[in-house]
C-alpha cells in the first residue's frame, strides 16, 4: 500500500509508535520523498545510520526530526540571551525533567528518550557550540536527572 500511495504524495509525515519510525521513514528516503519524523527518529544507532546512509546516498535532505521545544517562546527567549553574550558563554546546563505522573510500562530508557532527549536538543539548539558531554542518572525516587 505505501508503494502504491508513495506515487500520489509529496512527502511524509511520520508520528507512528518509536519501533516503526525507521522503516517508514526509510521508506519515504527510498520514494525519494521528503519525510517529517516525529522523535525518536529509531530506537537503535544501527537503524539510525542506515537513514543517514540511506538520506545521503539520495543526494539530497530529506528528513526533518520532530523537535518542537526549541522554538517554544521561553526556549526562544533563553537563546536570544545567550545569543547576546550578556551572560557571557554558556559553559554548563543544568535540566531536570519533571514528570507528575509515569505510565505502566514506562521505562527509565524512555524517559531519556521520549522526555529528557528534548532537553539535550534545546540545550543544543540555545548553545552556538556543539554538545560535548551529557550525562544522565537516576534518583532513587525514580526520576532521572539529566546534566547537559
Amino acid at each position: 500500500m505505501l508503494k502504491r500511495l508513495t506515487k500520489q504524495i509529496d512527502g511524509a509525515v511520520v508520528t507512528a509508535w518509536d519501533g516503526v519510525h525507521a522503516e517508514v521513514t526509510s521508506k519515504a528516503i527510498a520514494a525519494g520523498k521528503p519525510v517529517f519524523c516525529e522523535k525518536l527518529m529509531t530506537t537503535t544507532k544501527t537503524d539510525c545510520a542506515e537513514i543517514v546512509r540511506n538520506e545521503q546516498a539520495a543526494g539530497r535532505n530529506l528528513v526533518q526530526v520532530g523537535f518542537m521545544r526549541r522554538y517554544a517562546p521561553d526556549y526562544c527567549k533563553i537563546k536570544a540571551i545567550l545569543d547576546s553574550g550578556e551572560l557571557g558563554k554558556p559553559l554548563m546546563a543544568h535540566c531536570i525533567s519533571r514528570t507528575p505522573r509515569i505510565a505502566a510500562g514506562f521505562t527509565n530508557a524512555m524517559q531519556v528518550t521520549n522526555v529528557l532527549i528534548h532537553e539535550i536538543d534545546s540545550s543544543a539548539g540555545c548553545s552556538a557550540r556543539s554538545l560535548s558531554a551529557v550525562k544522565c542518572w537516576r534518583h532513587a525516587t525514580r526520576s532521572l536527572q539529566l546534566t547537559v
